[in-house]
Parts: C-alpha cells; sequence; structure tokens
C-alpha cells in the first residue's frame, strides 16, 4: 500500500480549494467591478484615472479577502472530514476494549487511516479467534481429564466391591482367591494405561489382535459377568467373523466398562439388559440396549460422562455413536473403525 495517500489527500484537497477559491475571486472581482461601473455611469460620475485605482484596489482586496475565507472553509471541511475519521478510529477502539472486541471499525476511503482501520480491526478479528481457540483447547482439556478420571473410577469401583465382598467372606476358596488376583491385574492395568493417557505418557494403544471375534466374544463375557449377580443379561455374538485388526484394547474395556456402569446406575433390574457385538474386516458395531425402572433415581453428578467418552472413543476411530432415550429404555449404537494389521 502507498504509504504517502492521505499527503496526496491533503494535496488535493489544497489544489481544490484554491481552484474554487481563483474561481471565485475572479468571478466575484469581475462583477463587483462591472456592477460598480455600472452604478456609477447611471448616475453620471465619471472617476480620475487615480480614483478608478483605487476603486478597484479596494473591489481587488474585498474579493481577495473574501476568496480567502471561502479557501480557508472548503479547504478546513474537505480536511476535516478525514480528521473526524480519525477520531471515529478513537471511538472504534474504545468500542473494541469495551465490547471485548466484539466491533469492527468501519473502514472509510483509501489512504492511510483505512489501512489503519483495516489493520484494527484484523488484529482484533485474529485476537478474538485466539481466544475462542484457547478456549475450546480448555474446554477439550476438561473434558478429556473429566472423562478419563470417570473411567479411571469405573475399575477402581469394581476393584473395591469386590474388595468388599471377599472381606466380608470368613473363607476364601482357591479358585476365588485366583479370580480375584486375576481381576485386579486386569482392572490395575487399565488404571495405569488410563493414567498414561492423563498424564500424557502414552503412545499409540493400538495393538495386533489375530482373532477380533475371539476378543469380542471374551468382552462380552466380562460384561456379562459384572452384571449377572444383579441383572439378566442377553449377549449375542452371532455377527462376529474372525479376522486380524489392529485395535485398542484399552478402548473397548473402557467402552464396555461404562456400559455396564450406566446399566448399574440406570437400568430396571427386573427386566433384561441386552448386548449385541458384530464386527467384520474394518469395522466394530455395539449395540446395548435395557430398560428404565418406573421411577428411576435422580442423576449422579457423572451423569452422562460415560456416554461422552464413548462418543469420544468412536470419533477417534473415525467412527460414530449414537443413543435414544425415552421415558422406558434406553439405546445406544456405536460403530468403531479398525485399521488392518498386516
Amino acid at each position: 500500500m502507498n504509504k504517502n495517500l492521505f499527503i496526496r489527500e491533503v494535496l488535493e484537497f489544497l489544489l481544490l480549494s484554491l481552484a474554487i477559491a481563483l474561481f471565485f475571486f475572479g468571478f466575484l472581482f469581475l462583477s463587483s467591478r462591472s456592477i460598480g461601473e455600472t452604478w456609477l455611469s447611471e448616475r453620471g460620475i465619471i472617476l480620475s484615472q487615480e480614483q478608478t485605482g483605487i476603486l478597484l484596489l479596494w473591489i481587488r482586496s474585498l474579493c481577495l479577502l473574501a476568496s480567502s475565507l471561502v479557501f480557508l472553509a472548503l479547504f478546513l471541511f474537505l480536511l476535516g472530514q478525514r480528521i473526524s475519521y480519525v477520531a471515529s478510529i478513537i471511538r472504534g477502539v474504545e468500542q473494541l476494549r469495551e465490547r471485548q472486541l466484539d466491533y469492527t471499525i468501519p473502514v472509510e476511503g483509501k489512504d492511510e487511516f483505512a489501512f489503519l482501520a483495516e489493520s484494527i480491526n484484523y488484529l482484533a478479528f485474529s485476537q478474538k479467534q485466539l481466544k475462542q481457540q484457547q478456549e475450546a483447547l480448555r474446554q477439550k482439556r476438561e473434558d478429556f481429564v473429566r472423562t478419563l478420571s470417570h473411567d479411571i473410577r469405573t475399575p477402581l469401583t469394581s476393584i473395591l466391591s469386590n474388595s468388599q465382598y471377599l472381606a466380608s467372606k470368613s473363607s476364601l476358596t482357591p479358585e476365588e482367591i485366583t479370580s480375584y488376583i486375576t481381576l485386579v491385574q486386569s482392572k490395575g492395568e487399565q488404571i495405569r494405561l488410563l493414567t498414561d493417557q492423563l498424564l500424557g505418557k502414552a503412545g499409540s494403544m493400538e495393538r495386533p489382535v489375530e482373532d477380533v471375534a475371539l476378543l469380542l466374544r471374551q468382552l462380552a463375557f466380562q460384561w456379562e459377568e459384572i452384571l449377572e449377580d444383579s441383572f439378566r443379561c442377553e449377549t449375542d455374538c452371532s455377527g462376529c467373523h474372525s479376522f486380524s485388526a489392529r485395535a485398542d484394547l484399552s478402548s473397548l474395556q473402557r467402552i464396555l466398562d461404562n456400559l455396564s456402569s450406566n446399566i448399574e446406575k440406570y437400568a430396571d433390574p427386573d427386566r433384561p439388559v441386552v448386548l449385541r457385538l458384530s464386527c467384520s474386516p474394518g469395522e466394530i458395531r455395539i449395540f446395548q440396549q435395557n430398560a428404565l425402572p418406573p421411577n428411576p433415581a435422580p442423576p449422579s453428578e457423572s451423569h452422562g460422562i460415560g456416554l461422552k467418552s464413548i462418543c469420544e472413543i468412536a470419533r477417534r476411530t473415525g467412527g460414530q455413536a449414537d443413543f435414544s432415550l425415552s421415558s422406558s429404555s434406553f439405546e445406544i449404537r456405536i460403530l468403531l473403525k479398525l485399521d488392518p494389521h498386516l
């Protein structure tokens, strides 16, 4: 951009004002001289050469004074338009500060003041965008920490509930001890992986899986084992086909844990809960349905976090999760995308 546009505008105002003032001077001088001569002629007054010179000097002086006033008034008016625009820019800056950058300074002309207004608008827009991005990142980080904390609490709750059950028994069989140790190891490893993700220490969580169908059957069995004491479970893995792929086992476990946790909190224990798993090369589909009690308990403070966690996990794989909730039932459909294991 030419940085001398304002000076050029001032020169244009000056030349325009000067041209109009000269025209006004010539027009006023000739008109005044003609009117004076006509007036003297009608009254038969004849002036000497010296008197005529003095009269013309007075007419010329008055016309020059009037033209000068016209020049100054016109030049100051034209220049004042641009000076007033500077004041509007200053007011615009005040509006930006008062409205938290939610304001746009009007751009007028093509000189340095217009360039200044455009630059201020651009900086305000960039600052506003930066604040929005920072807020979005902060919210995303808070949601990430909240969902991971919720998912960490789920296996921890499983460990504590089993510990309380074992503590209530006077004697333990070797099978019960082995089962509890296996549970603690599994849930402890899950908590470790989730903690690493929370601290940002975890790399890629995907691992080669030789038989995805077998893995889903195992997860369905664990899901049923958690709920079978309180609910009548109906699992269906008939749609699972054997193939190899890369899968995030921790994320799959988190999904099933959140589903079982929601069932324990909100499902009707007198009616069956349904879990259907299916898989084919490149994807896993999960469907879960349960009835709601006639008078459901008020939701806890973690209500909805588990569903958000499931939706986020599905989104990261390139899939999706959607659910429907009515007064009598809950259904969720989950699609997970898998990378082929070569």
